[in-house]
């Protein structure tokens, strides 16, 4: 999608913002004619895109994945993707995410509770 708008193939498209971020760090050649634009005011095109951790009941390594799932999710994890280059936004700590980013509070996403599957207007 991003080399398409790029390469004016496409007028617009919707696409996670770090692909984005990714090429333009490196050589742009996807992304040189591209402008991100964030959606805002709770529409469904402000979702924000959650990823989950977990260990299976039936890992052999369960200390190690819960370590692992410990390091990713606490300060030392969470300052590699404030730091990094994937340009991923920090959750679940007080790491703040990478400067280049929007803050997450910016941009007025739908709530949504991911173990119940369920989508929520803001009362603000």
């Amino acid at each position: 999608m991003l080399a398409a708008v790029n390469a004016g193939k496409v007028e617009a498209g919707v696409l996670y913002h770090y692909y984005s971020f990714v090429d333009q760090a490196q050589t742009g050649e996807n992304s040189k004619n591209v402008e991100l634009h964030y959606f805002r005011n709770e529409d469904p095109g402000a979702f924000v895109s959650v990823s989950g951790g977990a260990v299976l009941a039936s890992s052999k390594k369960q200390a190690n994945a819960q370590e692992f799932l410990k390091f990713i999710t606490g300060k030392e994890g969470q300052q590699v993707l404030q730091t990094g280059d994937s340009f991923e936004y920090t959750v679940g700590s007080d790491v703040p995410g990478n400067p280049k980013l929007v803050p997450l509070k910016d941009l007025q996403a739908l709530s949504v509770d991911p173990p119940n599957s369920t989508v929520r207007r803001s009362q603000s």
